[in-house]
């Protein structure tokens, strides 16, 4: 009975020594002077706590099998002999710190030279010499891969990295000398896995929901080059082709995807690091919840940034938000991309590539909806809301528009118009019972681009479109095209396109005829008013034109008869004086006929009034679309001392004073009221009552 249980509890000893054994790493010697490489049943990397010193020191002298190993730690404690030990830390041991030495030798010096001066003697903890060390590291590619190895296993050393990375960071970039330890083979062999570790940094440091680490991605950030180079990553495929010779002329690196090549690999990784740092980015809010300065300032860099190096390609001008559109194109709409493509037109990263871009992108929809990919009313809509956001800037705190005469001017040049309507034909033909208004995002496009319709540069791009817009809206207004025909909102759609052709053009300023290019006459002395022919002129001249707009115009003048009454002064500026001026002109050749086209309403509103015409004012605002005109007495109208005597002296019985409000854009936030006056006889209401 004792000699059973004593053999039982033998057994149980003999069974618990040997699963012992079978959990413990084997190991050649814990000889503190001879340092010893562990490795798991699990395949990882383990160093005993005896060894932490001595394995560091072999870092330190560049040893080949040491360092490796450095990259293929085990993140976890394992068990020796039944007992938890911790592995080698990368920080606490100083082999981080070494390797980023190492690193930051890379621009003037070679590897070979590096690896001369690290071989050496080293003495272990027990005071041993070991002669010869190291020296024998084959590759710099395995420095970075310390890197990305103490990322991934010791989190909190990533801002020590980011805050010394910044000579690799300048060889790495470098994307046309492409020299690493002034070497081309090496900065190809370490590319890819440099990317890596910037894009596991961004990744990671920014996926943080409730506490994202803005100062490791600041501080990498900072890096000179960096930012452009992750943005140009995403891009490099055809546009670089001497990259992607070089890359794919090596194998794969073992982090890869399958499948992919090194090229593809990059490409993919620049793309997926730029869609979360535009959106980490646009969460950078002040205490007043707008974005901080240095998140305006990153977006503004990013949507800006040129998608091909400068130095390869100096006439690249395709920003990094123009290849986004362009990437959408090509892959179909993802999520993701249109927040971002959002993110960055809201922080003005406009310019004329990226206008051109989202109207091809537009008529890409609706020719290819069927089988583009995600296509839905969204996607139109959004689209509309961007092409506002392109040609005017947005003031958040004052809720006001800012219209942008050259960017509007461009974009109707690039279909901008053509675009909205087909938008409207297609939102009519498939999305009918939507119960999204589609007027709400199409009408403030053309809102916006009837405030500055006749700046110079609008109208004539407008002129220059004329042809292919009343195309498209004599095919929508077809009879029986009865779904937009019987539709309220398209119709005051169409409506407002018709306002913006017919006020665009060359007008005679007495008689009201349309002008072509060849028929304009401008008078010579004040080049603000246009005949079809000396005889208009000349009737114009004897009706008051000679005394108080031509020969006699001043700025103290300007309000009394016809001319200028706001801004009272001319812009310093000379440019924006010459745009003053160019507007002035464009309204002059359209007052007659605002007036004309409007006799019934001025003769009905001055009727309800009940007060003669030469004591009314008729008002046209030029600013909304459709233009409104409103009738209003002249003690009631403008309190203004200087404006009242000009009236006073000018007005007589068988006149009526017309004032023409518009908006002088002077750059894209600055803009002023520009106030004309003219005086029409009001025989000539009556004369074109009868006519009709």
């Amino acid at each position: 009975m004792v000699s059973s249980s004593k053999k039982k509890r033998g057994k149980q000893r003999k069974a618990a020594k040997s699963a012992a054994a079978a959990s413990t790493p084997e190991t050649s010697s814990l000889d503190p002077n001879n340092v010893a490489l562990v490795h798991t049943p699990q395949g990882a990397t383990y160093y005993h706590p005896t060894h932490h010193k001595l394995a560091a020191l072999y870092v330190q002298k560049g040893d080949n099998r040491t360092t490796e190993s450095m990259t293929k730690l085990s993140s976890e404690d394992v068990s020796t002999f039944g007992i938890g030990q911790p592995n080698i830390s990368l920080v606490q041991s100083g082999v981080l710190s070494t390797v980023l030495d190492f690193l930051g030798r890379c621009e003037n010096e070679t590897f070979d030279k590096v690896m001369v001066g690290a071989k050496g003697h080293v003495f272990t903890p027990n005071g041993a010499l070991i002669s010869n060390v190291g020296g024998d590291l084959e590759s710099p590619l395995v420095w970075i891969n310390v890197l990305v190895r103490a990322a991934h296993i010791e989190p909190n050393c990533m801002l020590q990295i980011a805050e010394n990375i910044g000579p690799l960071v300048k060889c790495m970039c470098n994307d046309t000398q492409r020299l690493f330890f002034q070497s081309n083979i090496h900065w190809r062999e370490g590319i890819v896995r440099f990317v890596e570790l910037v894009v596991y940094i961004i990744l990671a440091r920014s996926s943080e929901s409730e506490n994202p680490d803005k100062k490791v991605i600041s501080t990498l950030l900072k890096h000179e080059g960096l930012l452009t180079s992750i943005i140009q990553w995403g891009f490099w495929g055809e546009n670089r082709p001497d990259i992607s010779k070089e890359l794919n002329s090596i194998p794969m690196m073992g982090s890869s995807v399958g499948g992919a090549t090194n090229i593809t690999w990059t490409i993919s990784l620049g793309k997926t690091v730029m869609k979360k740092l535009i959106a980490y980015t646009s969460i950078l809010k002040d205490d007043n919840g707008g974005l901080t300065n240095e998140a305006k300032d990153r977006l503004r860099t990013i949507g800006c940034t040129p998608i091909i190096s400068r130095s390869y390609d100096a006439s690249c001008m395709v920003s990094y938000t123009a290849g986004l559109i362009r990437h959408i194109k090509t892959a179909g709409w993802d999520g993701a991309d249109l927040s971002n493509l959002q993110y960055l037109i809201d922080a003005d990263c406009v310019d004329k590539g990226v206008i051109k871009e989202v109207i091809s992108l537009g008529f890409v929809c609706v020719e290819n909806a069927g089988g583009f990919h995600n296509i839905d009313e969204n996607v139109f809509l959004t689209l509309s809301r961007l092409s506002a956001k392109l040609i005017c800037s947005y003031e958040v705190i004052t809720n006001e528009i800012h219209p942008s005469d050259t960017h509007i001017s461009f974009a109707i040049r690039a279909g901008l118009i053509e675009m909205c309507l087909s938008f409207l034909e297609y939102f009519v033909e498939h999305y009918l019972s939507s119960t999204v208004s589609i007027y709400n995002f199409i009408g403030p496009i053309f809102n916006i681009v009837q405030m500055v319709s006749l700046h110079k540069k609008t109208a004539k791009a407008i002129k220059h479109k004329r042809s292919s817009i009343e195309d498209m809206l004599v095919r929508l207004e077809l009879e029986e095209n009865t779904d937009i025909t019987s539709n309220t909102e398209y119709k005051k759609l169409l409506d407002m396109i018709r306002v913006i052709l017919d006020i665009n053009g060359s007008y005679c300023c007495r008689c009201n005829k349309s002008l072509t290019k060849t028929e304009v006459m401008e008078c010579n002395g004040c080049s603000r008013m246009s005949y079809c022919s000396r005889a208009c002129q000349r009737e114009d001249w004897f009706n008051g034109h000679s005394v108080t707009c031509c020969k006699s115009f001043t700025n103290e003048t300007a309000g009394q008869f016809q001319g200028r009454y706001w801004p009272r002064t001319t812009p310093d500026d000379e440019r924006a004086a010459a745009k003053l001026g160019d507007l002035e002109i464009n309204s002059s050749m359209v007052h007659l006929k605002l007036f004309l086209d409007n006799s019934e309403t001025i003769l009905s509103q001055a009727e309800g009034l009940g007060i003669p015409l030469y004591d009314c004012v008729a008002c046209f605002d030029l600013r909304a679309c459709p233009i409104t005109v409103i009738i209003a007495k002249y003690t009631d109208f403008h309190q203004d001392s200087s404006w009242w005597k000009g009236f006073e002296d000018s007005r007589s019985k068988e006149n009526i004073m017309c004032v023409y409000s518009h908006i002088f854009v002077q750059d894209e936030s600055d803009e002023l009221l520009l106030q004309m006056q003219r005086m029409f006889p009001h025989a000539w209401l009556l004369k074109q009552q009868v006519t009709k």
